[in-house]
């Protein structure tokens, strides 16, 4: 039964893995792997040191000069994924499109993707709040201005004394000027019709419609599988659930219900939004590659602390079909089993606020007031978590050999 799933999986990946604009976005992702650790090591490190105190002025100045300095990493290396994002996707996309000048796409694609952000919102792109917009922005804006570019009705032509890089420049004029142009109309409609922007339009449609959703176990399943879907498709889900949710499952943590903020940190996102130490752990076990065991050993120590960036853009999760599965529902598993674990009185309710930043059993066994039967239910679940997402990278995997085999390039 599992070798037919497996099988099943592995003819799903192949196919859905050969579709070129899938996998100019794994490809870009996985070019920007080195930031994506940089970032990982960079926020833990910062996450440790906020709740490090000296005693002294000198020593807390020392703390707070670290602090700022990894901040200003983070903002170098995950705080500029959006703009990478809109360079790679296009060049991976045009590379595959056998076109000659791939850069030149991506320079289209950028200014497409400013265009589509409104002047006073640039600080928007900072962090992966923009990853979404990036990825429509690359994909649309490649496909059109390399058809308008094949036109040649469009093409300006000014002879074979002319400059290879001038004449180039004014063949492409045509296309460029109409693709930007293009991307400018659509904004400035969209913003007309709706009140909103495009990057802002996207964030809305999702945030509205759950805003009245309560502490609950439905309620809990329901984010849980929202900031998973969001982060499958690369939006940090940290600016659209946590405003609605944030509030809700922290005033639950004072009300004693079982659904609250604590809990959700223990068992919504062991290693991370997705579940992702189930993912690191199979990886570990099951890769063969040199690359992918790298990864997944250079991926754990910060999956242990919450931190699954590496993992998540690296493997790459994100826009991958055959791990959505298992990224998007490992957590509801792990609320559902929790929940009735607690309401049996198998082990005691969270009733104080742990970090989300430390490991998962830490958090449970903390917050529970030191009931160590959490740390048997968190080891459980972190067993079950490898076991379901095993099949799906074993699946990823041998598709991912075949397709390195097929086109070495």
């Amino acid at each position: 039964m599992n070798n037919r799933l497996v099988s099943c999986l592995e003819n799903l990946a192949w196919s859905l893995g050969n579709e070129r604009h899938l996998v100019s976005i794994r490809t870009a992702f996985m070019r920007a792997i080195p930031l994506f650790v940089v970032n990982g090591i960079a926020t833990f490190l910062s996450s440790a040191l906020l709740s490090v105190t000296t005693g002294t002025e000198t020593g807390d100045a020392v703390i707070s000069f670290l602090i700022s300095a990894l901040e200003r990493v983070i903002n170098g290396s995950l705080g500029i994924i959006s703009i990478l994002l809109v360079l790679l996707i296009p060049h991976s996309l045009a590379t595959r499109l056998n076109h000659n000048r791939p850069i030149v796409v991506s320079i289209v694609s950028l200014a497409a993707f400013f265009v589509a952000v409104p002047p006073d919102e640039l600080s928007s792109l900072i962090g992966t709040a923009g990853i979404s917009l990036a990825i429509i922005v690359s994909i649309v804006s490649t496909e059109l201005f390399i058809r308008l570019e094949k036109l040649k009705g469009l093409s300006i032509n000014l002879g074979d004394k002319v400059p290879p890089e001038i004449s180039d420049s004014f063949r492409i004029m045509m296309a460029t000027g109409i693709t930007i142009a293009s991307f400018a109309a659509v904004t400035e409609l969209v913003r007309i019709l709706t009140g909103y922007d495009l990057n802002d339009l996207l964030l809305h449609a999702i945030q509205e419609p759950i805003a009245g959703m309560t502490a609950t176990l439905a309620g809990a399943t329901l984010a849980n599988i929202l900031q998973n879907l969001l982060f499958l498709c690369g939006i940090h889900p940290g600016s659209i659930i946590t405003p609605v949710f944030g509030p809700i499952f922290l005033a639950a943590l004072d009300t004693g219900q079982v659904v609250n903020t604590t809990f959700n940190n223990a068992y919504a996102q062991i290693g991370g939004t997705g579940c992702t130490l189930g993912a690191v752990l199979s990886l570990l076990v099951l890769a063969r590659r040199s690359e992918h065991r790298t990864l997944a050993k250079l991926s754990l120590p910060l999956a242990v602390f919450t931190i699954n960036e590496p993992i998540v853009f690296g493997l790459p999760c994100v826009f991958n079909p055959i791990l959505a599965i298992p990224f998007v529902f490992t957590g509801t598993i792990n609320l559902s089993i929790a929940y009735f674990a607690t309401q049996l009185g198998l082990v005691a309710p969270m009733t104080n606020y742990v970090v989300w930043s430390m490991p998962s059993p830490l958090i449970a066994l903390l917050g529970s007031g030191g009931d160590w039967h959490h740390l048997i239910l968190s080891a459980l679940l972190i067993a079950l978590d490898t076991l379901v997402y095993a099949p799906f990278v074993l699946a990823f995997l041998r598709a991912e050999d075949a397709r390195r085999t097929a086109s070495p390039v």
